[in-house]
């Protein structure tokens, strides 16, 4: 049981004195820790600076640097849209260009009959071992399959999954998949053309036996007739046997999306376009004035030093809303006329402010394109 004594005989209250003595005593300690506190908050203002300069040259200007976002050019696909889509490049030339696609590069794959489980009868899962799949014959599970020529090793407690993952963990430049609805295998090439055949010439004897392999499906590349007309010239018409569904031509990026069939051909003209230039100065101009708003706020935040963190105890004794309050501003101010800021501000200023100087100056950008976002 504590016992108190409040004040003996003098009505002094001893608990309240001892109490104001202590908090005197911890005074040091309490200085240091909302000193600690005010460090690791500027810690954190730092951190969050830096976090936006990183994310403005690694994600925003190497984007914005690529020379197809600055691009001029626009592909125009007219005539069967459904069978071809265009991008022009910069180094796009204007010629008129007709595409026939008469065929799409496929991908050569192999495909199992049903497997059925023998212990149950019924068609396979992913779970089931491969000791379960039902052969016309007795089948034992290999140390090792072939695809490829790339050797995949396997265990007897192997199941159906993760043979699969074996397999699509494997440099054997396939995918595996298993249908547990039809109980169906099947292995595909990953790469389109006809020179990256899934032959069954490189899939051993061990592999066909143990998922029952039967079906086979050849790739092919992509043939493409392109046929071109510069004014007063004949027209010109030549076949491309891509081993993918995409071509360059005449500096445009052609990806072949279906067959032309009935269709007929797709029609490529290149005009010319600035919207795509606008738009990825404008958005540099918003993101690097953005960039710039949000230090300048922080070297120029008023502080507030009649308010300090606050400690357990004070906050216990305070409403929710006024904590926030509170902290709100003992947090403001903490890089205020802060100097590696201001030079960060001034340098980036000086870098931008004179390399859109010269582009203006040497006719790389018009002058009127600076209008297109805020003033820097």
């Amino acid at each position: 049981m504590a016992i108190r004594v409040n004040g003996f005989s003098s009505g002094m209250d001893i608990d309240s004195i001892v109490k104001e003595l202590m908090n005197a005593k911890r005074q040091p300690l309490v200085k240091l820790n909302q000193s600690k506190t005010l460090l690791e908050w500027q810690r954190d203002s730092y951190r969050e600076i830096n976090s936006k300069l990183v994310d403005f040259k690694m994600n925003k200007l190497s984007e914005w640097n690529k020379s197809a976002q600055m691009n001029t050019q626009q592909a125009v696909v007219t005539g069967n849209t459904a069978a071809v889509k265009a991008d022009a490049l910069a180094s796009a030339n204007g010629v008129g260009m007709t595409v026939t696609v008469n065929k799409l590069a496929t991908r050569s794959s192999t495909e199992s009959s049903g497997l059925v489980s023998t212990s149950t009868g019924k068609t396979a899962t992913s779970s089931t071992l491969l000791s379960d799949i039902q052969h016309s014959g007795a089948v034992a599970i290999p140390s090792k399959i072939t695809i490829n020529s790339v050797d995949i090793a396997l265990t007897s407690t192997d199941t159906i999954s993760s043979l699969m993952g074996r397999i699509n963990s494997s440099n054997a430049k396939v995918k595996a998949t298993f249908d547990e609805v039809s109980g169906k295998f099947n292995i595909t090439s990953t790469e389109d053309g006809a020179n990256t055949y899934l032959k069954e010439a490189n899939l051993d004897s061990s592999l066909k036996s143990l998922i029952n392999l039967t079906t086979y499906s050849d790739a092919q590349n992509a043939e493409v007739t392109v046929k071109s007309a510069k004014q007063g010239s004949s027209e010109t018409a030549v076949t491309y046997t891509p081993s993918t569904n995409s071509l360059m031509v005449n500096g445009v990026s052609l990806t072949f999306l279906a067959v032309s069939g009935t269709g007929g051909a797709s029609n490529i003209s290149t005009v010319p376009s600035s919207d795509k230039t606008v738009d990825t100065i404008k958005s540099f101009i918003d993101t690097y004035n953005s960039l710039i708003s949000t230090m300048s706020t922080k070297v120029g935040e008023e502080k507030y030093r009649n308010f300090p963190p606050l400690t357990d105890e004070q906050k216990a004794e305070m409403k929710e809303a006024d904590i926030t309050n509170w902290e709100n501003k003992a947090k403001s101010g903490l890089l205020k006329n802060d100097s590696i800021l201001q030079t960060v501000i001034s340098d980036l200023r000086s870098v931008i402010s004179k390399n859109l100087a010269v582009s203006v100056t040497w006719g790389l950008l018009p002058a009127s394109i600076m209008k297109a976002g805020k003033s820097i």
